[in-house]
């Protein structure tokens, strides 16, 4: 087991999965992006850093989307890409390993092109949909 300051990973279960318990959100100090004032320039540029963060390290999450996206409720200009907690990393995997699941909903919720069942989760596919995330008029990253 593996232990760092916001999250512990557990490696070694049967078919190769992996555990990761992360650090707990209070609802008093987060929030979706809907709830929190934040111009959408300053919210754009901290989880792209987030996202970057994930990319560097060799990772990819597959499903980046304003629903998984926790805002700190008193957002800081100084502390940057610490207002935002990217959540939800039961697609994500190394690049070039990690694959989207079965019935992935890309009816309902617009995706990347190549964002298909089994298909490779592409960094380019979190970058696209981070665009979606924080636009004004796509907060949800749906369409109907």
């Amino acid at each position: 087991m593996e232990s760092r300051q916001n999250y512990t990973v557990r490696k070694g279960f049967r078919g190769g999965w992996w555990m990761v318990v992360m650090e707990y959100l209070s609802e008093n100090e987060y929030s979706t992006r809907s709830s929190v004032k934040v111009e959408v320039i300053k919210f754009k540029g901290a989880i792209k850093d987030a996202v970057d963060v994930l990319h560097v390290n060799g990772f990819v999450h597959g499903d980046i989307r304003a629903c998984n996206i926790m805002v700190c409720r008193w957002w800081d200009d100084d502390i940057g890409m610490k207002n935002v907690k990217p959540i939800d990393f039961d697609w994500a995997g190394r690049v070039g390993e990690a694959r989207y699941p079965a019935n992935v909903n890309y009816t309902e919720i617009m995706r990347p092109e190549y964002a298909k069942d089994g298909l490779v989760i592409k960094k380019e596919h979190d970058l696209e949909m981070l665009e979606r995330a924080v636009s004004d008029t796509e907060a949800t990253g749906r369409h109907y």
